[in-house]
């Protein structure tokens, strides 16, 4: 029984460790700090070469419920956002990548430069269009890198999906958050929480199965 379990629970966590790259939405719970905002994203998708991108200003970034510092260029701006894909006309996934840049005016340290970075692990979408983006992406560098741990999500609101990947789609003032989201790790860790509750309950079930 013990094994049955701990096999159901190795497939949750293969199955959400996997890229769902298709037509659903992934409906991310990005953890609340950090949380890097960006805005005036020109998102374009061509229907042809399955490439989008999105780009745009990193304005500010939350570290505390109330705390949201300015995200600059170091001489007077803001970051910047970027963000490329390529997505087939199913809505599928094949790679992409994003970085964040700018400078985090906190204190002792102050994180500058290259952020973020990420390369592409999972997207999902509304199919009947008008609902954000999901993004989700494996950490692969930045100075800011080590307060988001290993996988985070981005959301790309605003973005001129009408809900098809076979026609071309724009928008000029996308927004995006970006921040850290439960490990699948974690998940399977609540999973195995239940095992010896669930096995104790078959237990009294085949003692009730039998006296019957």
């Amino acid at each position: 029984m013990h094994r049955r379990l701990f096999g159901l629970a190795a497939l949750f966590c293969t199955l959400a460790a996997a890229s769902p790259a298709h037509a659903a939405p992934l409906n991310l719970t990005l953890i609340s700090t950090p949380d890097i905002f960006a805005e005036f994203i020109a998102v374009n998708y061509n229907s042809i070469t399955d490439q989008l991108s999105a780009s745009g200003v990193a304005s500010d970034i939350k570290l505390a419920p109330s705390l949201v510092v300015d995200i600059t260029n170091g001489s007077g701006g803001f970051g910047s956002f970027v963000l490329n894909a390529t997505i087939d006309g199913n809505g599928n996934a094949i790679a992409g990548s994003l970085s964040i840049a700018g400078q985090i005016q906190t204190s002792p340290l102050v994180p500058s430069g290259v952020l973020l970075t990420g390369n592409l692990i999972g997207f999902g979408f509304r199919t009947q269009g008008g609902g954000p983006l999901e993004f989700r992406f494996s950490v692969t560098g930045g100075s800011a890198a080590s307060s988001f741990g290993t996988t985070i999500g981005t959301i790309l609101s605003q973005n001129g999906f009408t809900g098809s990947f076979n026609q071309n789609f724009h928008a000029n003032s996308g927004l995006s958050d970006t921040a850290p989201i439960p490990e699948p790790g974690s998940a399977l860790l609540l999973l195995l929480a239940g095992v010896p509750i669930v096995a104790q309950k078959l237990r009294r079930l085949g003692v009730h199965a039998s006296s019957e």
